[in-house]
């Protein structure tokens, strides 16, 4: 069985490439196990397993190890389900889920983790439960366009309480002090984030050379061309369903914008490529530019911006 995970820092497409991805008949979508809110949807294969935004393994607990390793053995338990629902509705979920389960998993091939939150595990997932890696990669002035629209901020404090991921974060250790003991305006939270996950996505570069990175831009620059060879670099087939899969959702008949769901991923793919340069007037821009610089140059041109 495959496992792949598609990580990388929020808002990098990874909900839409995930998504691509587990279009196969065979494939399995776990959506954000690592994600403290809400994980999964079905917490009878991934149940929420931690309190910690971004958790790092080498600071995890015991227990927490123990429930990555039962998500990614798809150790299915439907009594812990069923037990967390907390009216009918969600029991009668809990059943269906069951029941689609029990239909797709003796037919799965490949499991997509669709997880972000994972970005600071993904060493560790890739060695140890012989996962595969794809990173994304999206320009910081639309990373922090798409934070200050939804207005989401983050707590630096989860940074803080791990010591080993404080170490591999240490170029940034005391801006996240800073930012951990008042809070900054979402801009400079979301240049100090990116700053954050692309220090460490530009050194696994650098080591992890069966790993595969993937910008936001090219992708949907080129949406049928580049799944089709990402397709190819993780030998799945791309015809049939993840085919028609990329055209639905990145067509230029398709209007939609991310402003009606933090996770759609139903739009003009080029258009939402630059959408950031309407969004942000110019002063932002050159903010953004001044506080991403020392990272951002490694992914991106002066061009790009």
């Amino acid at each position: 069985m495959q496992r792949i995970l598609v990580t990388g820092s929020h808002r990098s497409g990874s909900t839409w490439v995930g998504r691509i991805l587990a279009s196969t008949p065979k494939a399995l979508y776990i959506n954000e196990p690592f994600n403290p809110a809400r994980g999964h949807e079905d917490p009878a294969l991934a149940p929420v397993f931690t309190d910690r935004w971004f958790l790092n393994i080498e600071d995890a607990s015991e227990s927490e190890r123990h429930a990555i390793e039962q998500i990614a053995s798809l150790d299915y338990r439907f009594l812990r389900g069923f037990r967390s629902a907390n009216n009918i509705r969600s029991r009668g979920a809990a059943v269906k889920l069951w029941i689609r389960w029990r239909k797709k998993a003796g037919s799965i091939q490949q499991v997509i983790y669709k997880d972000p939150i994972a970005l600071f595990s993904a060493p560790w997932l890739a060695e140890n439960l012989q996962m595969q890696p794809v990173v994304l990669i999206r320009h910081p002035a639309a990373f922090a366009a798409s934070l200050i629209r939804l207005n989401w901020s983050f707590p630096f404090i989860d940074f803080l309480a791990q010591p080993r991921l404080m170490e591999r974060l240490h170029l940034y250790a005391d801006e996240i002090e800073e930012a951990a003991s008042q809070e900054a305006p979402i801009l400079e939270q979301a240049s100090l984030l990116w700053n954050c996950f692309h220090n460490q996505i530009a050194a696994y570069q650098k080591r992890e050379k069966n790993w595969l990175f993937w910008r936001h831009e090219d992708l949907s620059s080129n949406p049928d061309e580049s799944f089709r060879t990402l397709f190819n670099q993780l030998k799945i087939p791309y015809k049939g369903s993840p085919e028609d899969a990329v055209r639905r959702s990145s067509s230029a008949n398709k209007k939609v914008s991310d402003r009606s769901s933090p996770f759609c991923t139903i739009m003009d793919s080029t258009v939402a490529m630059t959408k950031w340069k309407q969004e942000l007037n110019g002063d932002s821009i050159k903010q953004i530019r001044s506080l991403t610089e020392r990272e951002a140059c490694q992914f991106y041109s002066p061009e790009d911006w």
